[in-house]
């Protein structure tokens, strides 16, 4: 960033933390699981997304679970995963730097990346109704 603009709150954006919950080192991840969180997740949730995982007959080295402070740049994430699929727990498509309408539990297909945005996984865990639109839309993917 140029010298002029470092100390301008109008050019100041707030820090983006990402944390790859599964692997140390970045990888090539089909499947990738943004969830929108400023703690750490509970094992209980964690839990549930392994259960995904595998009732989606999908091994955990060829998928990524993202924990994200706030808001993030989805497309740059797919690219540097090289997604084919990702679902956003908790997410708005602004805090995913989309300037679109997108409604929850619509799977929308994009040039490089299919996008699934859906409740906060805390909902998901104590809703069976979500549970259901979830794996109904996860198997379409």
């Amino acid at each position: 960033m140029s010298h002029l603009y470092q100390h301008s709150h109008l050019y100041l954006f707030p820090e983006t933390k990402l944390k790859a919950l599964l692997h140390q080192e970045g990888i090539q991840a089909p499947l990738l699981f943004l969830i929108q969180t400023e703690n750490d997740l509970a094992l209980e949730l964690l839990e549930m997304l392994q259960k995904i995982v595998a009732a989606l007959k999908l091994d955990l080295e060829s998928v990524e679970f993202i924990a994200i402070n706030k808001f993030c740049t989805v497309t740059q994430i797919a690219q540097s995963y090289q997604a084919k699929n990702i679902v956003c727990f908790g997410f708005e498509a602004k805090d995913l730097h989309l300037n679109m309408n997108l409604q929850l539990y619509y799977l929308y297909e994009f040039e490089a990346y299919k996008l699934l945005l859906v409740n906060d996984l805390i909902d998901i865990y104590s809703n069976q109704a979500l549970k259901t639109k979830l794996w109904a839309l996860l198997q379409k993917m």
